[in-house]
């Protein structure tokens, strides 16, 4: 009986989320557990972006989280299906994958697109969200096997963005 509730615990443990807030980034999240934290320098046709990033692994759910933000120097003139086609097709060509869905959707009052992409040779998915909030664009990208795909875990993190205004 011991060893069962231990186990119970543990696993307990394992899938605990907590709320990381930004206030600089200007965002909240749930996360699994504590992110590898990136910056990196994105090539885009406005030249050089900077791209902040947070990265977790979860062995018990086999899932691969990233969070990432990044700032665009957008124009009023920018057509945004344009802007959001080159940041999905520039994901699905960094995996070389193919997109099976893309579906237009808001955050509040904000444009933003939904999609999923299958990659290596069909063993994963990528299901993902971005966001285009005042030239800020939010990514949220989980990545799991395709036997895995669907599971809570995934839409549990998608739908846990909150902009802070």
């Amino acid at each position: 009986m011991k060893t069962l509730s231990l186990l119970y615990f543990i696993l307990f443990l394992s899938t605990t989320w907590t709320t990381y807030k930004d206030v600089e980034g200007r965002f909240e999240i749930l996360i699994p557990m504590t992110p590898t934290i990136k910056t990196y320098k994105v090539s885009s046709e406005y030249g050089m972006i900077e791209s902040k990033a947070l990265i977790m692994f979860s062995e018990s759910s086999k899932n691969q989280y990233l969070f990432g933000y990044a700032d665009y120097p957008l124009k009023e003139s920018d057509n945004l299906d344009d802007f959001f086609y080159s940041r999905i097709m520039g994901s699905v060509d960094n995996v070389h994958g193919k997109l099976l869905n893309e579906e237009i959707i808001k955050y509040k009052n904000y444009p933003g697109r939904k999609i999923r992409v299958l990659w290596k040779n069909g063993e994963l998915v990528n299901n993902a969200i971005f966001y285009l909030i005042n030239k800020r664009l939010f990514y949220l990208q989980v990545t799991t096997s395709t036997s895995n795909d669907f599971n809570s875990d995934i839409y549990k993190f998608l739908n846990s963005f909150k902009h802070i205004e």
